[in-house]
Order: C-alpha cells, then sequence, then structure tokens
C-alpha cells in the first residue's frame, strides 16, 4: 500500500515504486493527493508545536491520532527534513495537482506523480526546484 513516508522523507525511487504499484491497484490519484496533503498536514501541526517550545516526545503524543509506533522513527525524521515554508509549499502543489486530477480529460495520473515527486523533492536538502 502507498504509505506517504516515502514522499515525506524524500526517498524518490521508494516512492516511484509505491505510486506504480498503487496505480496498478487501482488506487485514485485523487486518493493518493489526499493521503499525501493529510500527512503533510500532521506534520505541519507538529513543526507548529516544536516551533512553540514543546518537545518533540510530547508533539508525538498530542498528535491524533499519533503516529503508529512502527513508524514513529520515520515521523521524527521527517519532522527534521521539513519546514514550514516547504509544507506550505508542498500543500500547495497537493491542493493544485487534486484540483487538476478533477478537471475532466486531465492526465491525472501524471499530475498526481509529479505532485508527488516535487513534495518529495521538497525533503531533499541538495535539491533546489522551481514552480
Amino acid at each position: 500500500p502507498l504509505t506517504p513516508n516515502s514522499m515525506a522523507e524524500g526517498n524518490l525511487s521508494a516512492l516511484d515504486s509505491q505510486i506504480v504499484r498503487a496505480y496498478g491497484s487501482a488506487i485514485s490519484p485523487v486518493a493518493i493527493l489526499r493521503s499525501a496533503g493529510n500527512h503533510l498536514m500532521r506534520l505541519q501541526l507538529a513543526l507548529v508545536n516544536l516551533s512553540q517550545g514543546a518537545s518533540i516526545d510530547m508533539t508525538l503524543r498530542n498528535l491524533r491520532p499519533p503516529p503508529n509506533f512502527q513508524r514513529s522513527t520515520s515521523f521524527r525524521r521527517q519532522l527534521q527534513l521539513w519546514n514550514l515554508t516547504n509544507i506550505g509549499r508542498a500543500l500547495d502543489i497537493m491542493l493544485t495537482a487534486e484540483a487538476g486530477c478533477k478537471t475532466t480529460g486531465a492526465p491525472d495520473l501524471s499530475l498526481c506523480h509529479r505532485a508527488m515527486m516535487l513534495s518529495a523533492m521538497l525533503a531533499r536538502r541538495d535539491t533546489r526546484i522551481s514552480l
């Protein structure tokens, strides 16, 4: 199943494989984008709490629902990769792609794939993208 962790960790090769598998399983591009957007919003909320002085442990405990214990290490790593500016940019990318996918005749698979890859690139410190 597609999890937003590959996107949020900037792992482009794993993300590409997951997207291809999701398309093969008939998961809609809009569902993929919404899942990724929801994950980014959770990261955004956690980063806001951290910026207000909360500890990482308290921040993770206060998220509803809290991150699955098996994924908490990944979520912590993601918090180190992202900043509020880039999360805002990624959310804009996701919303724009979702709106595009809902347009009749739009290449929804391509729009989704592009949005996910661009967002993943924002998590990578060594990559600069212009939108």
